[in-house]
């Protein structure tokens, strides 16, 4: 079963690795974990733990390419539980977060790596 979530989104997403590190607003824990893809709305994560919806936090993304690091706040959107090669229950989940309170300077720069791999592909 596909999901069929991307073709409702508002802003396109591209695969995109860089490390992150989150913490819910209700924690002090920081979880470091990775970027599966980041679009100019938000990003998605996976992460060995459910966040709950709407859950608020904290991110920190570490581009590539020596630029400078985006420090903004999310907001979880959705949440989905991810199966293992092998039939192994899952205890990783795909998780969903839109940006908040994130400011122009980091937005542009996101909106650039997005535009440059978008062009990317397109030229393949």
């Amino acid at each position: 079963m596909t999901w069929d979530g991307i073709n409702k989104r508002r802003f396109p997403r591209i695969r995109y690795q860089c490390l992150i590190k989150l913490r819910k607003a209700s924690s002090s824990q920081i979880v470091s974990t990775y970027t599966e893809n980041v679009g100019i709305g938000g990003i998605c994560v996976i992460l060995g733990e459910k966040i709950d919806l709407f859950e608020t936090v904290d991110i920190e993304l570490m581009l590539e390419n020596g630029l400078e690091s985006v420090i903004c706040g999310g907001k979880v959107m959705w949440a989905v539980g991810r199966c293992r090669p092998g039939g192994k229950n899952a205890a990783e989940y795909d998780i969903g977060i839109e940006f908040e309170h994130i400011k122009d300077r980091d937005l542009a720069v996101i909106r650039k790596i997005v535009d440059a791999n978008l062009e990317r592909t397109l030229r393949r």
